[in-house]
């Protein structure tokens, strides 16, 4: 009673999956729907062209089925044959001959599958009422089972917009019929949903499944470690077999490309801009345009501003135009929040104008201040992580790359790019870049104002 009083649809199986009984919520009052499938039934035509494109459909994915087992079984011969049986579906013209092509495919399509079960299942056919019926292999029973609960589904289904199930299309029963053939008819294009269940299921009987979880957004280091860790899945026990699969994250192809560019980002971000200023701010002084600047009512805190806020700008543009080539013309996805890979890049440009400014404070000319700055961009190339891991370093320096900004820089735009994580994910690198560019910002002010000074 409080399954019908709920409208939580009910369904009874036998032992070997046979369904018994069934309880459905109270059908919907739906004169015109049924109107329409009578019409249907008593139109030759409209039967034909309906029953044609069930069984259409029902073959199709057979032959599908059939095809994607081909790849990895020696059944090339019976799929070929299974095909040309399927050919004739073009040469009917009533339901009567559908029936006869669907009947011929679905016994070459049941040969086919018993040759890839292990003999041990003692599967002989599908195709006859003893062994639909009564089933005694694992693979019957298990078949049975799964298409019960396909005409299951499909009876909620009938039941929810107000079809008559007992009048069908394809499948014509006696008088005294028991099954209801619109739901045998619907049932058809999906039966091969189930086949694939059991097939997979049976051939993996006696065998252990080991899944694999790999994160795919370091490429090198999944695509070293993939291949070993089956190999030791696959001895760790030598009694029963193991199916190893492996289910690689973030980047299933293994892409170098999604590993490489969102460091490459923070790289273009951080010196760009930083080369921007010093060359400016240190050719400004060796043409001695600054000390003009001094005499002027201007304080040397808004001419060190003025100056920041132009290269932070062009930094900007820059970013934006190099996220823009990655994602439009190389097709990179940006599966996290474009707001907080903006909000990384502003933070690190701010830091990085600053470390251009500081860095024009100590150096008389260009070339200088470049010369200081060649130190920074080898550590950053290669201690960061930008192209080794972290994890392949010696232990000595994993130390002096957590102190380089750029590390921080790559592990947020990977993690926001590549495995579109959230901001508890990256809120450490956040902060630490953010500490930095406050440590960066306001040393560059203090020593450009002692210098104008």
């Amino acid at each position: 009673m409080w399954v019908a009083k709920n409208q939580i649809p009910l369904f009874m199986l036998d032992y070997d999956g046979t369904l018994l009984s069934s309880t459905l919520p109270k059908q919907p009052i739906k004169s015109d729907i049924r109107l329409a499938q009578y019409g249907a039934v008593n139109d030759p035509k409209r039967k034909f062209a309906i029953s044609h494109a069930l069984v259409k459909a029902k073959i199709t994915r057979s032959l599908e089925v059939l095809d994607w087992l081909g790849e990895r079984y020696d059944i090339q011969r019976e799929v070929r044959v299974t095909k040309a049986e399927a050919v004739k579906l073009g040469n009917t013209s009533t339901v009567s001959q559908l029936r006869t092509v669907e009947g011929r495919v679905a016994l070459r399509y049941w040969e086919t599958i018993r040759k890839i079960l292990p003999e041990h299942l003692d599967f002989r056919t599908r195709s006859t009422t003893s062994h639909q019926n009564n089933a005694s292999d694992c693979v019957n029973v298990s078949l049975n089972f799964s298409y019960s609960i396909l005409e299951s589904e499909v009876r909620k289904s009938i039941n929810a917009v107000g079809l008559e199930p007992s009048i069908g299309f394809l499948h014509e029963f006696s008088a005294t019929q028991t099954k209801e053939s619109l739901i045998y008819d619907l049932q058809e294009p999906f039966r091969f949903l189930c086949d694939l269940c059991v097939i997979e299921s049976d051939n993996r009987a006696g065998r252990g499944q080991v899944y694999l979880l790999l994160d795919g957004s370091d490429p090198i280091v999944a695509g070293v470690v993939a291949p070993s860790l089956d190999a030791i899945a696959e001895s760790f026990s030598p009694g029963p077999r193991l199916n190893v699969t492996d289910i690689v994250l973030f980047s299933p192809d293994l892409r170098y490309f999604e590993f490489l560019v969102p460091s490459l980002l923070g790289l273009v971000v951080q010196f760009f801009p930083t080369f921007l200023v010093m060359f400016s701010l240190t050719g400004e002084k060796s043409r001695g345009t600054i000390e003009q600047l001094v005499v002027t009512p201007i304080e040397g805190f808004e001419i060190l501003l003025g100056k920041m806020i132009a290269y932070v700008i062009v930094g900007l543009v820059d970013a934006f135009l190099a996220l823009g080539v990655a994602v439009v013309l190389f097709g990179m996805p940006i599966r996290g929040s474009v707001a907080l890979v903006v909000l990384f890049m502003l933070v690190f440009i701010i830091a990085s104008v600053s470390l251009g400014t500081l860095s024009s404070v100590f150096a008389s000319n260009q070339i200088e201040g470049f010369l200081q700055m060649i130190p920074i961009v080898i550590l950053s190339v290669f201690l960061s992580g930008l192209i080794y891991p972290l994890e392949s370093m010696s232990s000595w320096l994993v130390p002096v790359s957590y102190i380089i900004p750029q590390t921080y820089m790559n592990d947020a735009l990977r993690s926001l790019i590549t495995k579109g994580a959230g901001l508890e994910v990256v809120t450490g690198d956040l902060a630490a870049l953010g500490l930095y560019g406050c440590v960066v910002t306001a040393l560059a002010t203090a020593f450009f104002r002692k210098r104008l000074g």
